[in-house]
């Protein structure tokens, strides 16, 4: 009986990749597992470990991933937050599209943490099932659904889009072109959505030749610039769906002697860095980023550790227009002369 005792606490150290198996020892009980396609019962080791103070939070892996805006500035409001609160945070990156069969590994390596964030559901659904499936608390950032029974915490992607195009035609432009971040997204849908709600408040037709599909990275922004400077008329004006993005297009667009803001004005969105480099401070929409990191830590706070924790919250945070000199009116005929 005591030897099997040893066994079963050897069999549960590798299993919690505890450091004091010997390599050996550790070899043998992997090799079974894997010959037995073992899992471990998550609930069980949730009840066994009990409460940590360690939240989680869920990164899709992408190219770049760590110098984007988006990222850097969730990060470091989860982190802030979290170090506020005395709760330690550990990263978890997943491949770009989650299989039901990973999910269940990732859920393991993620299984004793008391709630979870996820930085963006894209790839990550059958993950966020797990999670779910197992009653720890969870938040998903950049999206928004109502009917999913875990907290949402979004920007309102589409009022800031409407808003950018409302002050672009404001200044009297009529011809105006979007650079769409990647459509598989939220976030990037509903950009778009607020572009063509827009353009359809103000009776301007929408002209799908003006619209661009780009991904949110540089290099689909300057494709995309591409395209536009190969129509016989170019537009006055163009919504970018980010920052990086409207900075490339910026540099394509002096690449081909296009004057900026005269030629063509530009408003990107997001405010962040990237808005004041260039050569020209960026007219863009600014997006809360660390209110929505605090808020997601609040909402694992409250849900994980509150002993009211009451349903997810939904929260849709607002956006703010940022004017400064890239977009102007557009030239007149006799400007021309």
């Amino acid at each position: 009986m005591k030897k099997m005792r040893k066994k079963r606490k050897r069999v549960t150290r590798v299993i919690n990749n505890n450091t004091a198996v010997k390599a050996y020892n550790k070899e043998k009980v992997e090799r079974v597992i894997k010959e037995l396609d073992f899992r471990p019962d998550v609930s069980a080791r949730r009840l066994a470990g009990g409460k940590t103070n360690t939240i989680g939070i869920i990164i899709p892996r992408f190219d770049d991933m760590f110098r984007t805006y988006y990222i850097t500035e969730v990060m470091r409001s989860v982190c802030q937050r979290a170090s506020r609160s005395n709760l330690d945070v550990l990263v978890h990156l997943t491949s770009k599209d989650v299989t039901q069969k990973g999910a269940r590994a990732h859920l393991e390596n993620i299984s004793l943490c008391s709630g979870v964030i996820f930085a963006d559901i894209q790839g990550n659904e059958p993950l966020l099932e797990e999670v779910m499936g197992e009653d720890i608390p969870c938040v998903v950032m950049n999206y928004f659904d109502k009917n999913l029974n875990a907290g949402c915490i979004s920007i309102d992607n589409k009022g800031g889009a409407k808003a950018a195009v409302d002050y672009i035609i404001s200044l009297g432009h009529q011809r105006i072109a979007t650079i769409t971040g990647d459509l598989a997204i939220q976030a990037g849908k509903d950009r778009l959505e607020g572009y063509k709600e827009s353009l359809n408040s103000h009776g301007i037709p929408i002209d799908d030749e003006l619209i661009k599909k780009g991904d949110f990275s540089p290099q689909s922004a300057k494709k995309c610039i591409r395209a536009i400077l190969k129509a016989d008329a170019y537009p006055t004006a163009i919504f970018i769906g980010s920052d990086e993005m409207a900075l490339e297009a910026i540099k394509a667009l002096r690449d081909n002697k296009i004057r900026m803001p005269q030629d063509i004005s530009i408003v990107g969105f997001d405010d962040s860095w990237f808005a004041r480099q260039g050569g020209i401070a960026l007219t863009t929409i600014r997006q809360p980023l660390i209110k929505m990191g605090e808020a997601a830590v609040e909402e694992i706070r409250r849900t994980a550790f509150s002993k009211e924790k009451g349903s997810p919250r939904k929260i849709m945070l607002p956006t703010e227009l940022v004017v400064r000199e890239s977009c102007v009116p557009p030239l007149r005929r006799e400007d021309f002369y």
